[in-house]
């Protein structure tokens, strides 16, 4: 099986969020991905199966992340916030400010001139090699033991120049800079890494009757670590001059049932989980003083999750069926010195966006129509997810300079209801549907997020959607 993918996204944000121009970043990134895998498989309906795999997988990955100081930045962001405290010591009047001393207040806090440029460009090739082998075999009628294990290498080289000089009071950093020689413009930071990993993986499963067992699995697996190749602070590149964070690794329990009733017209599946993350990967917001933010990806030292899920699918009728699932989860920090905004432990902070109980139920009626040549289909579905923090720090609230507090950091619970109606054609060759989503036209908040400067940012749910959708075969 061979794979070949190639990407180029361009998008542009104002984070300044203002109808002038202060701030904005252009971000090109482009990925270039090839795999190869090899398979071998046994027969089937043996007592021993199995399938053997090598797998490749390499990566050329580009990033331009440049900020533009915009052709307002000194008359807005200047003149209100350095000003005021910069002025009076160069001898100037901050009330009555020409362009030129605008321009030199700007100079003398570090910043560049208008549409000058803090370059953030950077090149990661990853290449990935594994090996696996996973099977199962049938011990008695009744008792199968699966087994499996993968070994992986994963070698990840960066190249990143970050030119933070333009950016004053904000602080960031710069690759390979001497500041005792500031005419030197900065060099490219050069590293790379490996991670490599055996994941091991065994189950047990018991077959209650010819429709239903029961199983029991543990499981490993890994995430590879790699590079922070962001808006680095000066301060936190000097602590982590390499911008390297680690791999995360997870052992994972598992016990459950699978079962079909009624003759076949349910199905029913149960699972308990825990799952144990070592240097969990995660994106910590820092703040960074005087309203400034930062997030980059470090690891946690511990997290476990736990829960519960269930899903079912009965045919009520030769018409009517009805699908369901249910999902509870508990998920959060067992170990973060540190990790808060503000450098406090989030040791037993809930995971972001990780609700505790999330639900669906649908009903898919469908009803053959002869003189179409054709089957008629209507499905409802009903959503529901639980309400979850969106930040380490699992906060509902935000006090503002003005005193004012806001909502932020919290989604509160949302229930949707989707569905759709459409023609099947029997020969399977043409169908087409009309859908509709968020029927009910739920009005709510599903992300927020703090901007560079501090800006609250949140995204609404999307309104009542319709459309139509055709699908043809041939």
């Amino acid at each position: 099986m061979t794979g070949y993918r190639d990407t180029d996204a361009f998008y542009m944000n104002a984070t300044d969020y203002s109808p002038v121009s202060i701030i904005y970043v252009e971000y090109s990134d482009k990925f270039e991905q090839l795999t190869q895998e090899f398979q071998l498989i046994s027969p089937a309906n043996e007592r021993l199966t199995y399938m053997a795999g090598l797998y490749y997988y390499k990566q050329d990955a580009d990033t331009e992340r440049n900020v533009t100081l915009g052709d307002d930045f000194n008359e807005t962001f200047i003149a209100q916030a350095v000003a005021p405290s910069v002025a009076p010591l160069l001898g100037l009047d901050p009330s009555n400010l020409t362009e030129a001393q605008l321009a030199l207040i700007a100079g003398a806090v570090g910043f560049g001139p208008e549409g000058s440029v803090v370059f953030n460009s950077g090149t990661v090739a990853t290449e990935s090699y594994a090996a696996y082998l996973n099977g199962s075999f049938d011990i008695t009628d009744r008792w199968t033991l699966g087994f499996g294990g993968r070994y992986s290498v994963e070698d990840k080289d960066v190249n990143w120049l970050f030119d933070g000089r333009n950016s004053g009071i904000f602080n960031l950093g710069s690759t390979n800079y001497d500041p005792a020689n500031p005419s030197v413009a900065p060099s490219p930071l050069i590293n790379s890494r490996q991670d490599t990993f055996f994941s091991p993986a065994i189950s047990v499963s018991y077959a209650l009757s010819g429709d239903a067992n029961v199983y029991a699995k543990y499981s490993s697996g890994y995430k590879s670590g790699g590079f922070n190749l962001d808006f680095i602070n000066k301060d936190e590149l000097a602590a982590n001059s390499g911008l390297e964070f680690g791999k995360e690794t997870v052992d994972s329990y598992e016990a459950g049932l699978k079962s079909t009733l009624l003759g076949g017209r349910m199905t029913l599946n149960l699972a308990a989980f825990l799952s144990e993350y070592d240097d969990y990967q995660v994106n910590q917001f820092v703040d960074l003083g005087g309203g400034r933010t930062s997030i980059r990806i470090t690891n946690a030292a511990k997290v476990i999750t736990k829960g519960i899920e269930a899903d079912f699918n009965f045919q009520a009728t030769e018409n009517f069926g009805v699908q369901g699932t249910l999902g509870i989860l508990n998920a959060e920090f067992d170990s973060f010195p540190d990790g808060g905004t503000f450098g406090e432990d989030a040791s037993g902070k809930k995971l972001p966006n990780a609700p505790e109980i999330t639900a669906s139920i649908s009903g898919t009626y469908m009803r053959d129509l002869p003189a179409l040549s054709s089957s008629l289909l209507a499905r409802l579905d009903v959503t529901y997810s639980d309400g979850y923090f969106t930040t380490i720090d699992n906060i509902k609230y935000v006090d503002l300079p003005s005193g004012d507090r806001v909502p932020f950091g919290y989604i509160a619970e949302l229930t949707q209801l989707n569905g759709r109606i459409g023609l099947l054609r029997n020969k399977g060759d043409f169908e087409v549907y009309l859908w509709g989503r968020n029927l009910t036209d739920e009005d709510a908040i599903v992300d927020d997020f703090r901007d560079f400067f501090g800006t609250l940012v949140n995204h609404p749910n999307i309104g009542r959607t319709y459309g139509i959708e055709l699908v043809a075969k041939f």
